[in-house]
C-alpha cells in the first residue's frame, strides 16, 4: 500500500512540472505582442465617444497593451481645430454672385449671413435686365457624402430688381430665391489666405409677377477660415 501512494504521490507531481512547462512554453513568444513605440490615437467620430489610445508598456520582459478612453481630450482637440469666423465669396450658373460672414456651431453645423445676386425669369424665359440682389441666409449640415461634405439650404429675400417685375414704387413684389445645393468645403482652421471651395443644386426664384422657375446651378468660390 505504502509503495502504491508513493507511485501515485510520483505520477501527480510529474504531471504538474508537465503542465506547468506547457503554459511557460506558451507565454509570451507564441502570443506575441503589439509593437507600439509609445501612445497612438485613434481618433472616433466626434459625435460618439468612442475614441481610445493605446500604449505599450514593458513589463517583466513582455508587452503589455493598455486600453484607455480619451474621449473628452480628443473632442476637444478637434473642436479647437474647428473655425469658428469664416468669410466667403463666390460665382455661380444661377446664383451669379454672392459674399457673406459666417459662424461654424460645431463639426455639423454652421451658418452664414449673405448678400447675393441671381438670374430672374420674366413671361417663361430670360428678360433684360433680368437680375435680381438680396440678403438672407444659409444653414449648413455637414456630412460625409462621397465627394461632398455638406448640405446647404439657402433662403434669400429681394430688395433690388428690375422694374419691370412690380407696378410702381410703392407696390414692388420682392419675392424670394431658394435654393438646395451639396458641397466640398473644409471646415477646420487654416494660415491660407484663402481655401477653395465648390457645390452643385437647384435654385428657385420666386416672384409674383414672374413665372417662378427652377434651375439647376453649379457655383465656386474663396473662403477664408478663421
Amino acid at each position: 500500500m505504502k509503495i502504491n501512494i508513493s507511485l501515485i504521490m510520483i505520477l501527480i507531481i510529474a504531471l504538474i512540472f508537465r503542465v506547468e512547462g506547457q503554459i511557460t512554453e506558451i507565454t509570451p513568444k507564441k502570443f506575441g505582442y503589439l509593437p507600439l513605440s509609445g501612445n497612438q490615437i485613434m481618433h472616433g467620430n466626434l459625435s460618439e465617444l468612442n475614441a481610445i489610445s493605446l500604449s505599450s508598456v514593458r513589463e517583466s520582459g513582455n508587452y503589455v497593451l493598455g486600453i484607455d478612453t480619451n474621449a473628452s481630450k480628443i473632442i476637444s482637440d478637434d473642436k479647437n481645430s474647428l473655425r469658428r469666423y469664416y468669410y466667403s465669396i463666390g460665382i455661380g450658373l444661377f446664383e451669379y454672385f454672392q459674399a457673406g460672414v459666417g459662424y461654424q456651431i460645431d463639426s455639423q453645423y454652421s451658418f452664414s449671413v449673405k448678400y447675393a445676386c441671381t438670374w430672374l425669369a420674366y413671361g417663361g424665359g430670360f428678360g433684360g435686365p433680368g437680375n435680381g440682389s438680396g440678403g438672407g441666409i444659409a444653414v449648413n449640415y455637414f456630412k460625409n457624402l462621397g465627394i461632398f461634405n455638406k448640405i446647404s439650404f439657402e433662403s434669400i429675400y429681394y430688395t433690388d430688381i428690375p422694374v419691370l417685375y412690380y407696378n410702381n414704387q410703392f407696390n414692388k413684389n420682392h419675392g424670394l430665391y431658394i435654393q438646395i445645393s451639396l458641397a466640398q468645403e473644409n471646415i477646420l482652421k487654416s494660415k491660407k489666405f484663402v481655401q477653395f471651395y465648390w457645390y452643385i443644386g437647384l435654385g428657385a426664384s420666386c416672384l409674383q409677377r414672374a413665372k417662378s422657375f427652377i434651375f439647376p446651378t453649379i457655383g465656386v468660390g474663396f473662403l477664408k477660415n478663421n
